[in-house]
């Protein structure tokens, strides 16, 4: 098996040397494909000298040499790949040693399988990005419940229950840097929304669930170790204040048109829908009980008039 690793790049000249490493370190890694997104710092200059060393590293860039976003960045990627496989890592994280071990095992044991995901770790690179990181993740309810250290599935789930498992927020979820696809799955999901800027990589992972066969691998131990600091964006407290509603109310209008559009189970459908209508809630938010339920009657009515038949399914 050989995979075409996808890495974008943005003011990641700190970590990008350990990225890069560790994707050639693994023998099925057929092609580094870096996508460097006009970074600020000297991301390109480090770019440009392993594209010139090794031959398995290419060196993309947008055509217009402007900043595009991760989401652009990877699709960039993948449209370039050249490996049947494609895998992703971003350029602050890193593979283990073995990363595709169990990947490439159950490829050869399960050929009809789409995609294969498993378990991410947290490498801290300081203890004030750790404290940030453990708060946040205490401070989410649905994460309550899964070890802050490692990103994971917590239970063995079937192909075709994954994607309702995901989207019910359940049994814990997956990471795009745990994540090994047959490149031909991307005929069938398409690629990552460039419109969304915080829930990309799970409104895309959601995709690979619903019109793919993914199967876990290894769920108790990190194939990739996510690098934990203070430049992550989710980390950042003026994002969070500035950008996080607004782009989770883009995220849940995305998956609001996904489950318009495709057939899915009534409870997921509700809670697609139950979501969206709090999101959307947000925007007309005030202090007054009564008048927070009759803003979310308001959304529920304008949601009956232009899809009843979903509205009447769920409820």
């Amino acid at each position: 098996m050989k995979t075409s690793v996808i890495i974008p790049v943005y003011n990641a000249e700190r970590f990008l040397e350990r990225a890069i490493d560790s994707a050639l370190e693994q023998p099925e890694t057929g092609e580094v494909v870096l996508i460097e997104d006009c970074s600020p710092d000297n991301s390109i200059d480090i770019c440009r000298a392993y594209a010139k060393k090794h031959t398995r590293v290419r060196l993309l860039q947008h055509p217009d040499k402007q900043n595009h976003g991760a989401s652009a960045s990877r699709n960039l990627g993948m449209r370039s790949a050249q490996c049947e496989y494609i895998s992703f890592l971003d350029a602050d994280d890193f593979f283990v040693e073995n990363r595709f071990a169990k990947t490439v095992e159950l490829f050869q044991q399960y050929p009809n399988i789409d995609g294969v995901y498993e378990a991410i770790g947290s490498y801290y690179y300081d203890d004030e990005a750790k404290e940030k990181h453990l708060a946040r993740m205490s401070g989410n309810k649905r994460n309550r419940l899964l070890d802050p250290e490692i990103t994971f599935i917590n239970k063995e789930i079937a192909p075709e229950d994954l994607f309702d498992r995901l989207v019910q927020a359940d049994s814990g979820w997956f990471s795009l840097d745990g994540v090994t696809i047959k490149r031909s799955l991307l005929e069938k999901t398409g690629y990552m929304a460039e419109d969304i800027h915080l829930g990309e990589d799970t409104e895309f992972t959601w995709r690979l669930a619903y019109f793919g066969r993914m199967m876990h691998g290894d769920l108790l131990h990190a194939v990739t170790m996510r690098g934990v600091h203070n430049e992550n964006r989710v980390l950042s407290d003026s994002y969070q204040a500035k950008e996080a509603k607004r782009s989770m109310r883009n995220f849940w209008e995305r998956a609001l048109a996904f489950c318009l559009a495709n057939d899915m189970k009534k409870e997921t459908a509700y809670v697609i829908v139950s979501r969206y209508l709090d999101t959307q809630q947000l925007e007309h938010q005030t202090g007054n009980s009564m008048m927070r339920k009759l803003g979310k009657s308001v959304l529920m009515g304008k949601l009956l008039l232009t899809h009843p038949r979903l509205v009447r399914k769920i409820w």
